[in-house]
């Protein structure tokens, strides 16, 4: 057969119909998997499968299309029909293969909760001991990227107290538990760890007898054995791998209970938890005294200076910062995987725009230390204040469910969902703050308040009898009544702005008249004050602009100079746009219908 009745063969048999068919169809199934499968659980490579079979299967695709010649081929239509019929057949098949042939672990990522090791004999040697076992088996499956952990703080609540395996296992939405106990001999170690599933089926026992001194040893073979089980994907780390590259710590137990109360009391801080920044600071400070060369402890003291100053008037941030700088200069010299110190520091993420700046660091460090759970609180506030609401959401979600028991968790999640704004995520923010309340947290349960809010509309009487409006504005409450008129003429425009800047002015109640401005259209101007008002922090005041009420403020031209003053513009384009606005052309609008 000559060259061009092959060629002519192979057209007349629809072979190069069905070539150009099954890449067409293996194309959009690539497409899908990658945007699709990820949501399903198969979270380990999807589109490579969906190509290995593309390529595996084109042979069989161009046989069939060889042998297979239909009666009818004659008639166009109904041969491109039975062509796709086929391929379909092909790829239904292939995929089904590949479902039942992918390794396990695949098809879902692993999920554990490791409960703090039951105490056998009651001293204080034993309670160290068990927290520090829980605490760093913990940290090292975090950080192998191979399973989904729940958070320390959540797995030692004490709502927790009491319950079964299999109730702890239903609250914390987990897969797997690993208990055990500690018995503690002089400074022998007696450590029986077991791993369950979720129906109490044991899927490992590990006894271990090791001196208190090889208490990291211990830590290490206990998360290999789990990794060993559950753990799987291709960018997975070794425990091996992830023990070697260990920061320096002491052994001594007495000091890894000082440093591990002092992360905790920093991670716990809110509201109604002032003091506990300065106990940190203490622990911490008492640590690097003792200890010149524990970098995770000066790292740890770099964030308790720095945030010091949101919970403690009487320490400014011009006071802490060189001191938190100084400490996390230090601390990452001594050891250069802390990126929760290099976060204080000038670094190759660094750019001219605070905004990707920061967004770039976010994502390196928590991919430098994902066990870091202050990166995530910090990126989804970042998110919140540059206006990408979903992907701030998104985050929050993510670590509310692996820390779901956390207060300050809950907090950055409630928030996240009182921001957008609508009935269903308003009343789930509502129900956030109350599981707040559960908690022992005495903050007080905003997301309630402005369903209040939202009820009365403009109605400023509405909010005095339902207790909207906060106390320290009923003492202005006249002036309240004529900055939220509505003004029948520019006069009284004029009157209402002079009235509502005043009291501003005399009540530093930012985040009220922040607000305002987009619930009346008239006190629009008000945003762009508290923004002139430079001595308060942005993040104060700046998301309320985020707010789906406030589409009178981003019309204005001065929001467009003020978003590309601030250099948020640039990070949209650069990053995505938040969830109000998008480009138009070398411009951008902003409106609530996008």
């Amino acid at each position: 057969m000559t060259e061009s009745s092959f060629w002519s063969e192979l057209r007349r048999r629809h072979v190069v119909r069905a070539a150009i068919g099954h890449a067409v169809f293996f194309w959009l199934l690539v497409q899908v998997a990658e945007v699709v499968l990820p949501y399903l659980g198969i979270i380990d490579d999807p589109v490579r499968w969906s190509v290995i079979a593309g390529i595996a299967l084109f042979p069989v695709t161009i046989t069939i299309a060889w042998f297979f010649e239909h009666p009818w081929h004659h008639h166009t239509g109904r041969r491109v029909l039975v062509d796709f019929v086929v391929i379909g057949v092909i790829a239904i098949t292939a995929g089904a293969w590949v479902v039942r042939n992918l390794p396990e672990g695949t098809l879902q990522r692993s999920s554990i909760v490791v409960l703090p090791f039951t105490i056998q004999t009651d001293d204080s040697l034993g309670r160290t001991i068990s927290r520090a076992l829980t605490y760093e088996v913990t940290s090292l499956l975090m950080r192998s990227r191979s399973i989904d952990v729940i958070r320390y703080e959540s797995a030692a609540s004490p709502l927790l107290a009491g319950m079964s395996k299999s109730e702890i296992s239903s609250r914390l939405n987990v897969e797997h538990i690993l208990a055990g106990t500690v018995r503690m001999n002089d400074n022998q170690m007696q450590i029986r760890a077991t791993l369950e599933d979720a129906l109490g089926n044991v899927l490992w026992r590990g006894d271990l007898d090791e001196d208190v001194d090889e208490l990291f040893k211990a830590q290490e073979e206990l998360a290999a054995s789990v990794a060993e089980i559950l753990g799987s994907g291709d960018n997975m780390i070794s425990i091996e791998t992830l023990a070697a590259q260990r920061c320096e710590m002491p052994t001594d137990p007495s000091a890894l209970e000082r440093y591990y109360t002092a992360r905790h009391y920093l991670e716990l801080r809110g509201a109604d938890l002032e003091h506990k920044p300065q106990e940190s600071i203490d622990l911490y400070e008492d640590l690097i005294e003792e200890y010149p060369n524990f970098a995770e402890a000066m790292s740890g003291l770099a964030w308790a200076y720095w945030v010091q100053p949101t919970y403690d008037r009487n320490v400014t941030i011009e006071e802490n910062s060189p001191k938190a700088i100084a400490l996390a200069e230090k601390a990452f010299a001594i050891c250069d995987r802390l990126g929760e110190s290099l976060l204080l520091l000038p670094n190759e993420y660094d750019h001219k725009n605070p905004w990707i700046g920061g967004e770039q660091q976010f994502l390196a460090f928590i991919e430098m230390q994902p066990d870091k759970n202050e990166l995530y609180n910090k990126y989804t506030r970042h998110l919140r204040e540059a206006g990408r609401l979903k992907e701030a959401r998104r985050v929050a979600r993510e670590v509310y469910e692996l820390n779901p028991l956390s207060v300050r968790s809950i907090k950055i999640y409630a928030v996240v969902m009182q921001y957008m704004g609508n009935e269903p995520d308003l009343e789930e923010a509502i129900s956030l703050y109350d599981l707040q309340t559960e908690l022992g947290s005495r903050t007080p349960n905003f997301a309630r308040w402005q369903k209040g809010a939202n009820s009365c509309g403009q109605d400023i009487e509405c909010m005095v009898d339902n207790g909207v409006l906060p106390d320290p504005l009923l003492e202005y409450l006249d002036e309240m009544r004529i900055a939220y008129r509505i003004p029948e003429n520019e006069a009284q425009t004029a009157e209402s702005i002079a009235v509502a800047r005043h009291v501003l002015a005399e009540t530093e109640f930012i985040n009220w008249f922040n607000a305002s401005a987009c619930m009346f259209d008239h006190l629009t101007p008000l945003f762009f004050d508290a923004w002139d008002a430079a001595e308060y922090p942005f993040d104060w005041y700046g998301p309320n602009v985020w707010l789906p009420m406030c589409g009178n403020v981003w019309a204005t031209d001065e929001f467009k100079a003020w978003a590309d003053e601030q250099g948020l513009v640039e990070y949209w384009r650069t990053f995505g746009w938040p969830d109000y606005c998008w480009p138009e052309g070398d411009r951008f609008v902003c409106a609530e219908a996008s």
